[in-house]
């Protein structure tokens, strides 16, 4: 059962209807996400300040994505279905929170990370393998671009928790 519906089943034993119980919980969900929201644009703000009062041209720069990113929050970008690129759209290396298949190899990103050494970025995450006789385990693994070039990695959804 999901927490929506279990807070929706709590609410029906105070005596609320469901579908009193949830125009409540999806009212009090719209204030939640509006604070949060509202939250984040006032960070964004404070870190766009920062960078212009260094003065330096770049930091200008990087400011104004700032504010677009804010403008973009605070005009309702920010939903759950379009977070994905769009369609036709190839991703050009892993992301995190994102699951891939490959032949009979699941990888699950965790985070992408740069190599202290190289540069390169690295996606770190956890590879199912057959280890042996159709066995398989699970294995922390930092893959490079070389896997995502050849190693037929297709992607297929949100790593679930």
């Amino acid at each position: 059962m999901s927490t929506r519906a279990r807070l929706i089943a709590y609410l029906c034993q105070t005596g609320l209807s469901t579908p009193r119980a949830e125009a409540n919980l999806d009212a009090l969900t719209a204030k939640v996400v509006a604070d949060r929201d509202a939250e984040i644009m006032r960070w964004l703000g404070k870190k766009a300040r920062e960078y212009r009062s260094t003065g330096s041209k770049q930091h200008a720069m990087q400011a104004d994505t700032i504010d677009l990113l804010a403008s973009k929050i605070s005009r309702g970008a920010v939903r759950p279905d379009n977070t994905r690129l769009p369609a036709g759209i190839e991703p050009a290396f892993f992301e995190p929170g994102r699951a891939y298949t490959s032949g009979t190899r699941e990888f699950r990103c965790v985070a992408v990370s740069p190599s202290p050494t190289t540069g390169e970025p690295r996606a770190l995450g956890w590879k199912l393998a057959p280890v042996h006789d159709g066995v398989h385990r699970w294995h922390a693994i930092a893959l490079d671009s070389d896997d995502w070039k050849h190693g037929g990695w297709t992607e297929v959804g949100e790593v679930s928790a």
